[in-house]
C-alpha cells in the first residue's frame, strides 16, 4: 500500500511539471475529426525515433468515413481547397502530426525521428476553416523505439 501511494505521488508530480511518465511506454490518445492541433499531453524529443499507430475511423462532411490514412479529394471544390489543407501535399483526413512550427504526415502507421522537441500535436489534414463538419476520432498509439 505504501509503494502505491508513493508511485502515485511520483506520477502526479510528473504531470504537474509536465515531465513524460514514461517514454518507453505506450501512451493512448484520441484524436478527434473536428479539432485541429489538438494537444496530446505527450512530449517528444528531437533526434528521437516514435512508432506511431492509428486505429478507427473518422469522416469529412458526408463523404465515406476513411481510416486515418485519409482519402483523395474527388470534387471540385476539394481540389481547389487542397492548398488550404496543413499539408496539401496529403489526403484530406490523413492523420498528421505537428511539433513545434513542424508538421508530418502520419497516416495508420509511421516510424518518424524527431525534428523538434515539444507536444506532439495530433489533426485530421482538412482544408483550413472547415473542421467543424468532420466527424469521428481515431485512437493513436506512441512508442519510442528504441
Amino acid at each position: 500500500m505504501v509503494i502505491k501511494h508513493i508511485l502515485l505521488s511520483f506520477l502526479i508530480a510528473c504531470v504537474m511539471v509536465g515531465m513524460p511518465i514514461n517514454t518507453k511506454a505506450q501512451q493512448k490518445v484520441t484524436a478527434k475529426a473536428n479539432w485541429f492541433l489538438q494537444q496530446t499531453g505527450i512530449q517528444v524529443t528531437k533526434g528521437e525515433t516514435y512508432l506511431i499507430t492509428a486505429k478507427g475511423e473518422w469522416q469529412d462532411a458526408d463523404f465515406p468515413p476513411s481510416d486515418a490514412n485519409g482519402f483523395k479529394g474527388f470534387t471540385a471544390p476539394m481540389f481547389f481547397g487542397m492548398l488550404l489543407k496543413p499539408l496539401p501535399s496529403q489526403y484530406y483526413m490523413k492523420l498528421c502530426g505537428k511539433v513545434g512550427n513542424w508538421k508530418f504526415p502520419i497516416g495508420t502507421s509511421a516510424t518518424i525521428t524527431m525534428k523538434r522537441s515539444g507536444e506532439l500535436l495530433l489533426f485530421a489534414n482538412d482544408a483550413k476553416g472547415f473542421f467543424d463538419n468532420n466527424s469521428g476520432e481515431i485512437v493513436v498509439t506512441i512508442s519510442k523505439v528504441e
